[in-house]
C-alpha cells in the first residue's frame, strides 16, 4: 500500500476482496485493533486468508498474537517474506492456525532447527515452499510425516551438497517446482520422480536431464521447464503420460523444438505453452499435428497461421504479438473454432468494437450459454471500454460474451 494510506483508509465495505489476498501484518494488525469491536471482525473472523510477514516490518509476536487469536482460524497461507519467523512466532501460528495448508519459510542456520521441530505438527499442510541455503536432510525426512502434503518447492538449493536426495522419503508428494537439476541427480530422487504428476524445473535443464526425467517420471502430467541451457538443440523426450507441457526459454529454437517432439505426443498432448516462441508457417503445420490439443499459447507475429489452428478442437487460444491481427481474423477464429471458449491476445491494435456483433452471432450458432460465456481477453487494442459497452449493451445475445479490456 501506498505508504500515505492504511488499509483502515479503505471502505469496510471492499475489504473483503481486498484481504483475500496477500496484505502485510502491520495492516492487518491496524484493522483487527482498530475494529476489534466492528461487524467486520465480529461477522467476519474468517476475513484473512494469508498472513504476509516482510522483514523490514520487524513484526513482533505480540503483533501475531493480536492478529491470530483474533482471525487465525480462517489462515490457510502463511507467507514469511524474509527470514523473520522466530520460534515464538511459530509457536503462536501452530496454536491459532489449525487448518493452515500452505506455508512458504526462508531457511537459515538459526531458524532450521524449529522449522524442523514445528513443520510436521501442522497435520493439514498441503504446499510448502523453502527458499535456501541450507542442509535439509533432516528438515525433508521430518515432512514424510505430513499425509496430506501434495507440493514443494525448493528454492537456492545446490541438490547435490543440500541433503536433497531426502527427497526420496516424500513418496505423498505429488508436485515438485525445483530452482534446477544438475544430470546425474534424477537417477538419485527416482523413487520420488516415480510419483510426481507435475515437475518445474527453472534452470539449467539440459538435454541429459531431461532424458533422465522422461526414464523415471513415469506417472508425469504436466512439464514446466525455464532457462534452458542450450539454445538450439534442446529437444524434449517422451513421457509417456504428459499432457502438459510449458516451455519458457527466449533462446532455444521453436522450430527445432517442435519439430523433435515424439509422434506419440500427436494423440496425447492437451496443453501446450510456448509463450516466447514465434510461431510461422512451419511451426504452425507441426502444431496441426497435435490432435488431442486443447490449449495452446504461444507467439503469432503471421496471423496467416491462423487457419492451422482450426481443425484442432481447442478450448484455451492465447496469442501474444498480434500486431497484424484485424477484426475479420479474430471473427475466423471464432467461427471455425467452435470447441474454443477462451481466447487471449495481445499488442492486437488494428482490433475495433465493430467486431462485436457478428462475434455474438457466431458465439449463438456455435452454443455458447449464458451461464458459460465466452472469455476474450484483448490487451493492447485501444479500444475504449465505453465503446464496447455501447456495443454489447444494445444486442441480445450479450451475454454470451465476457469482454475484458487490458
Amino acid at each position: 500500500m501506498s505508504e500515505n494510506l492504511n488499509i483502515l483508509d479503505v471502505n469496510l465495505e471492499k475489504l473483503e476482496p481486498i484481504v483475500e489476498h496477500e496484505v502485510n501484518i502491520e495492516d492487518q494488525l491496524n484493522l483487527v485493533v482498530n475494529h476489534a469491536n466492528s461487524d467486520v471482525i465480529n461477522h467476519k473472523p474468517d476475513l484473512f486468508k494469508t498472513i504476509c510477514q516482510q522483514a523490514a516490518k520487524k513484526d513482533k509476536p505480540a503483533d501475531w498474537r493480536c492478529v491470530l487469536e483474533c482471525c487465525g482460524k480462517s489462515i490457510n497461507h502463511i507467507y514469511d517474506g524474509g527470514y523473520c519467523m522466530t520460534a515464538e512466532t511459530f509457536a503462536l501460528a501452530q496454536k491459532f492456525c489449525p487448518e493452515l495448508k500452505t506455508i512458504n519459510i526462508s531457511l537459515t542456520r538459526d531458524n532450521l532447527q524449529y522449522v524442523q521441530s514445528y513443520l510436521p505438527q501442522w497435520k493439514e499442510l498441503e504446499e510448502v515452499e523453502l527458499r535456501g541455503p541450507a542442509f535439509i536432510e533432516s528438515l525433508l525426512w521430518s515432512l514424510s510425516k505430513l499425509p496430506n502434503l501434495q507440493k514443494l518447492s525448493l528454492w537456492d538449493f545446490d541438490c547435490e551438497t543440500s541433503g536433497c536426495i531426502a527427497l526420496n522419503f516424500l513418496t505423498q508428494l505429488k508436485h515438485l517446482e525445483i530452482s534446477h537439476l544438475e544430470s546425474g541427480f534424477p537417477r538419485k530422487i527416482s523413487t520420488l520422480l516415480r510419483n510426481l504428476i507435475s515437475l518445474n524445473v527453472y534452470t539449467n535443464a539440459d538435454k541429459e536431464t531431461c532424458c533422465e526425467l522422461a526414464e523415471y517420471c513415469s506417472k508425469l502430467e504436466n512439464l514446466y521447464l525455464y532457462d534452458h541451457k542450450e539454445n538450439e538443440s534442446w529437444s524434449i523426450d517422451y513421457f509417456n503420460n504428459l499432457k502438459c507441457l510449458e516451455v519458457h526459454d527466449q533462446n532455444a529454437s521453436a522450430f527445432f523444438l517442435l519439430n523433435s517432439l515424439d509422434q506419440r505426443y500427436n494423440y496425447q498432448l492437451q496443453k501446450l505453452i510456448i509463450p516466447g516462441k514465434c510461431i510461422y508457417q512451419k511451426e504452425a503445420m507441426r502444431i496441426a499435428k497435435l490432435k488431442a490439443l486443447k490449449s495452446l499459447s504461444c507467439v503469432l507475429p503471421d496471423v496467416r497461421c491462423l487457419k492451422y489452428f482450426i481443425y484442432l478442437r481447442l478450448e484455451e487460444l492465447s496469442l501474444y504479438n498480434c500486431c497484424n491481427l484485424k477484426n475479420d481474423h479474430l471473427l475466423f477464429t471464432m467461427h471455425e473454432c467452435k470447441t474454443l471458449r477462451s481466447l487471449k491476445i495481445t499488442l492486437c491494435t488494428m482490433i475495433t468494437p465493430h467486431f462485436i456483433k457478428d462475434a455474438l452471432e457466431i458465439l449463438f450458432r456455435n452454443g455458447v450459454k449464458p451461464q458459460n460465456p465466452f472469455e476474450l481477453m484483448i490487451r493492447g487494442s485501444g479500444m475504449s471500454t465505453s465503446d464496447v459497452d455501447k456495443m454489447l449493451s444494445s444486442h441480445p445475445h450479450s451475454s454470451l460474451l465476457n469482454l475484458t479490456l487490458n
